[in-house]
């Protein structure tokens, strides 16, 4: 799975079932409060604007991070914001996207084979941690763009 569940479940191996669900909640809360931050700033943004899309692609890593059960394939819904990246004013990082792409598959196959049966775990987790970075990339960049007063779209 490629959410906080999944990572709460891992760490609950690892640690006291308590702490590790305490963990992913606090972490369900940061991401939670991240998306919900980006919607604030792009509220008077139209549709059509790129920090509109940028909270679109924010908004959908986060949800695949806190939704009960989300599996990797559910992050191809990003590719269309993904390839729309490229085109933005602070346009999304060629190495992120290429993590995004080339990270959980290439997990799945190193943890199929270093241990075997977990490469689907191992997949999962690393298209959280992906799907995070693209979160944390398009916060930090809508911030920037719409902090600056001498932007002409920055928020009034």
């Amino acid at each position: 799975m490629t959410n906080w569940r999944a990572i709460a479940i891992n760490l609950a191996r690892l640690l006291p079932a308590g702490l590790a669900w305490g963990l992913a909640g606090l972490g369900m809360l940061g991401t939670a409060g991240v998306a919900l931050g980006m919607w604030h700033r792009t509220r008077r943004q139209p549709a059509s604007s790129w920090p509109f899309a940028l909270t679109l692609l924010g908004t959908y890593a986060a949800t695949c991070a806190l939704t009960r059960h989300a599996h990797t394939h559910m992050s191809l819904l990003l590719i269309p914001l993904l390839l729309l990246g490229s085109t933005w004013p602070e346009p999304l990082p060629p190495a992120l996207l290429n993590a995004w792409a080339l990270i959980p598959p290439l997990a799945l196959l190193l943890g199929g084979i270093l241990w075997p049966g977990w490469g689907y775990n191992a997949a999962g987790l690393a298209t959280f941690a992906v799907n995070l970075l693209l979160l944390g990339w398009g916060a930090r960049a809508l911030y920037r763009h719409t902090a600056r007063p001498d932007s002409d779209r920055a928020l009034r």
